[in-house]
């Protein structure tokens, strides 16, 4: 546990410290460690609840762990999208292109959440992706809209209604039976 806490502080550090102008978008030295943590983290936890009953509190503790690698992920995932376009937009756009870049993003990322959800049958997944589908669409609403022009507000309102559409068409499809 110790190792793993040293490990989160490290990742969190790296992202949130000094760092050169410009680095590869996901792709640098200070995202990759986060990724690698977050796929042991959920490997482990994948290969430890399967030995374990059903009603077991340790498949409680494995759905905590889950949510926290999730919602780490998605947090080093957002600093790190928000860093990017801040670096590589003019002035007087960077805060609109930021949020607009930071509520895609949170699309894909409920929407790659709400599939892994189907594969490996997790109701938790599936739960946190509605949630962040939420959470994305009231940022939209909120931040995202004020001053934009129409248009682009109509198309940003439409992408965000058709991937809920296609969630929810997918989750009726496919939602396990109890």
């Amino acid at each position: 546990m110790a190792l793993l806490w040293v490990a989160v502080m490290g990742v969190l550090i790296g992202m949130l410290g000094d760092r050169p102008r410009f680095a590869v978008p996901f792709l640098n030295l200070y995202f990759i460690p986060t990724l690698v943590l977050a796929g042991a983290l959920l490997t482990l936890g994948c290969l430890w609840i399967y030995r374990l009953p059903e009603d077991s509190v340790e498949r409680k503790i494995y759905r905590v762990l889950a949510f926290v690698v999730v919602i780490f992920l998605w947090f080093t995932m957002s600093v790190e999208c928000f860093r990017t376009i801040r670096l590589l937009t003019e002035a007087s756009q960077q805060a609109w292109q930021a949020q607009m870049a930071l509520s895609i993003l949170w699309s894909l990322f409920a929407g790659v959440l709400i599939a892994i959800g189907f594969i490996w049958r997790s109701a938790t997944l599936r739960w946190m992706a509605i949630l962040l589908f939420a959470a994305t669409l009231t940022k939209i609403l909120i931040v995202d809209m004020s001053g934009v022009n129409p248009l682009y507000r109509f198309g940003a309102v439409f992408a965000l209604a058709l991937l809920l559409a296609l969630a929810a068409a997918a989750y009726q499809r496919f939602k396990p039976e109890e």
